[in-house]
């Protein structure tokens, strides 16, 4: 038996895990923690987002017998003239921004528009996602972040404008990244913000309507780097310039 030398440090105790012989257990190193199997963590993960997993399951099965039932695309006025800004080269759309037209740019070789539909449901069912894992971190219980996200997976009006060739759900999933990025943190880090911002960027790319969005990220991020004096609200120089060129 070996004993510690007196005002000397104790010797290191093993750690076991299970299926050892006699005691049922494995000796493991001190620096080794004992974890469950990944296959035992998947299962609680599974267990703990049962609801949001089962609503999660029955969203894809819902887009597949859409894209079942409608090979192709819905047209709209609109989605011409997107088509017209992809054929050939991404050339900038004299109305419309071009962030769209450029993602259909790479989706291109597919030669495919139920392809281009089966990744605008993708991108459907990845903002009812991430909106999930947000609410959870912000401490909503399971079956309140589950019923919050049914009208984003489950409502017949976000699954036809995911059906149609627009620029919509594109917008929409980088509108709802960049939301995550500002709220996972209460002081989100510099490069959360400028990934955040670039994706908005991004949105007004694909939508005009992201101009204000991206101001207002401007404008919280100015906010929580420079403290407001009392009775002042922080502003951007540009503030009045969009203001008036964009009223509510």
């Amino acid at each position: 038996m070996n004993l510690p030398q007196r005002g000397g440090p104790a010797p290191p105790a093993d750690v076991t895990a299970p299926g050892a012989g006699g005691g049922d257990r494995l000796p493991l190193p001190a620096d080794q923690p004992d974890r469950k199997p990944w296959p035992g963590r998947v299962a609680g993960f599974a267990r703990r987002h049962a609801m949001f997993g089962a609503v999660l399951l029955a969203a894809a099965a819902v887009r597949v017998i859409a894209i079942l039932g409608f090979r192709g695309a819905l047209l709209y006025p609109d989605s011409t003239d997107y088509l017209g800004d992809t054929v050939g080269k991404v050339m900038p759309g004299l109305i419309r921004p071009s962030g769209y037209p450029f993602m259909l740019w790479l989706l291109e070789p597919f030669h495919s528009l139920p392809a281009v539909i089966g990744v605008q449901h993708a991108m459907g069912l990845a903002i009812g996602v991430a909106g999930y894992a947000l609410l959870r971190r912000l401490g909503l219980p399971g079956w309140g972040a589950t019923i919050a996200m049914v009208p984003v997976l489950l409502s017949a009006y976000a699954i036809q404008i995911e059906h149609f060739l627009l620029s919509d759900t594109l917008f929409a999933l980088l509108v709802m990244i960049a939301i995550v990025l500002m709220m996972w943190w209460p002081d989100p880090p510099v490069w959360a913000c400028g990934l955040a911002g670039l994706l908005l960027a991004a949105a007004v790319l694909a939508r005009s309507e992201g101009v204000r969005l991206r101001q207002d990220q401007a404008a919280a991020g100015r906010t929580a780097a420079v403290p407001e004096r009392a009775g002042e609200r922080a502003s951007l120089p540009g503030d009045l310039h969009l203001e008036q060129n964009f009223p509510d």
